[in-house]
């Protein structure tokens, strides 16, 4: 079930974005996650959140920002069941059209998103962590 996220749901999802990030980003120090933890838990209640739950189980979870999908994390333990998925549809219903921001090096959310219906349409160097990043869009097509 996605639902909108609550003021308790909170330290699972910090929690979620902390391990999706420390998996998904080997080639970022771990420093640079851990020092933007007070950062994130003071955004994400500000944002638009929206989180998968499964028996009682916060499986996952995505912000958006407008139209940006600013974050897109699913628990190692439920990937590949289609919480991602049904995530990025929700958003698709919102929305006529979607960007994000993808690590280059993050091959398996590139393709996660190229699947999606999302392509790349600029190519940048990240300031804080010098990597190289993909900004991808999806347009609702009529």
């Amino acid at each position: 079930m996605i639902r909108k996220m609550e003021e308790r749901d909170l330290d699972r999802v910090i929690q979620i974005w902390l391990e999706g990030n420390l998996q998904a980003h080997p080639f970022i120090n771990s420093g640079y996650w851990k020092s933007n933890l007070r950062l994130v838990r003071e955004m994400l209640p500000r944002s638009q959140v929206f989180i998968d739950e499964q028996e009682g189980i916060i499986t996952g979870f995505m912000g958006l920002n407008g139209n940006k999908i600013e974050g897109l994390f699913v628990n190692s333990n439920f990937q590949s069941k289609g919480i991602g998925r049904s995530l990025v549809q929700l958003a698709k219903s919102i929305h006529n059209e979607l960007t994000l921001c993808a690590y280059k090096k993050n091959k398996k959310a590139i393709a996660f998103y190229n699947k999606a219906g999302f392509n790349v349409i600029e190519q940048r160097t990240e300031e804080e962590t010098q990597e190289e990043e993909l900004l991808m869009r999806w347009k609702k097509s009529y």
